[in-house]
């Protein structure tokens, strides 16, 4: 009988009672005080896009009515929140053998949160996620799109030797996540301005791939190692060489700040937004060029690199769009 999560005993003895087992899984895992705020930046930055795009497409709503806030907005950067810790928690049952063996500390594979407690709260997530987008009219059939593409990716879509065998079919399998994820904001986004149904437009998608492109670099690049780091957790540097796999985060970062500085050109942004993108941008070539003429571990720091843009990107955005646009609150 093959072990699991469930039938193998623990290392360490756990915590007395569920709350405190899940609260420390959380913080090691899911730290709330990175992932919380990132992840409604990452909402807020496409949702207020849209809105200032929307508003300049039908003749500008300027600084006196603003980017509209409301509770639909908030629903949706909760239930963000929500489907990442989620998809955490599904990635402990797929990859437990894995951390068994190179991992051995993290809490599911040291008994320090049981499987049970992982089920309880991705349930208890799974309901309050559907209780608040209940809320949404039409909209929750985003969120029921999320959901499903989520539960694909647990199951591996169902061929779960070949995308064990196969670290690049894996990633563009579930990679989609990110589209799915933009494609329910762009429903609430919808749901809250009262607007029917209707498919993104181009610069819908542009937005998307502009906000995607950081986390498919900070995906690929947190699996680039020097090739004397390497072990028997597969990388992209193990399939690739170290040059090459680094060709793909660099040029997703590189697409971005060109999609970016688009769209400031094109919402009339202030140029110092330009600028600063530009710099951003300016300390990822650097990074890049450091790994591409030599590979060594101390230019390895990708990953680093790919957060901080990413969340330099969203920030920037952010406050060039409050600043331009202003902000109004919805009442129910």
């Amino acid at each position: 009988m093959k072990d699991t999560a469930e039938t193998i005993a623990p290392r360490i003895q756990p915590l007395p009672t569920w709350h405190q087992r899940t609260w420390r899984y959380v913080r090691v895992m899911f730290p709330p005080a990175v992932n919380v705020p990132f992840t409604f930046l990452g909402f807020y930055v496409f949702y207020l896009l849209l809105e200032a795009h929307a508003g300049l497409t039908r003749g500008g709503f300027g600084h006196p009515t603003g980017l509209p806030f409301g509770l639909s907005s908030l629903i949706g950067a909760i239930t963000l929140v929500g489907f990442s810790l989620l998809m955490r928690i599904f990635d402990e049952f797929k990859d437990f053998h894995l951390d068994q063996r190179l991992f051995p500390d993290r809490p599911l594979p040291s008994g320090q949160v049981l499987p049970r407690d992982l089920k309880i709260l991705g349930w208890g997530l799974a309901i309050g996620m559907t209780a608040l987008n209940a809320l949404l009219g039409w909209a929750f059939l985003g969120f029921a799109l999320l959901m499903a593409f989520g539960l694909l990716t647990y199951k591996w879509f169902f061929l779960e030797d070949l995308h064990r065998k196969n670290l690049l079919f894996t990633l563009s399998t579930h990679q989609p996540a990110v589209l799915f994820a933009h494609l329910y904001s762009f429903g609430v986004f919808l749901e809250t301005n009262g607007l029917r149904p209707t498919p993104p437009g181009l610069a819908v998608w542009a937005y998307v791939v502009m906000l995607w492109m950081p986390l498919l670099a900070w995906e690929v690049s947190r699996k680039i190692r020097v090739p004397e780091a390497e072990n028997d957790y597969v990388t992209y540097s193990m399939i690739l060489g170290p040059r090459r796999a680094a060709l793909l985060p660099f040029l997703a970062l590189s697409l971005s700040t060109a999609i970016g500085e688009y769209t400031c050109m094109s919402l009339r942004l202030p140029v110092w937004t330009m600028a600063a993108l530009a710099g951003n941008y300016a300390i990822v070539v650097v990074a890049y060029t450091r790994w591409f003429w030599r590979p060594t571990p101390a230019a390895s720091r990708l990953r680093p690199i790919a957060e901080g843009f990413g969340l330099a990107l969203y920030l920037l955005l952010v406050i060039a769009l409050l600043v331009t646009f202003g902000v109004r609150t919805l009442t129910p």
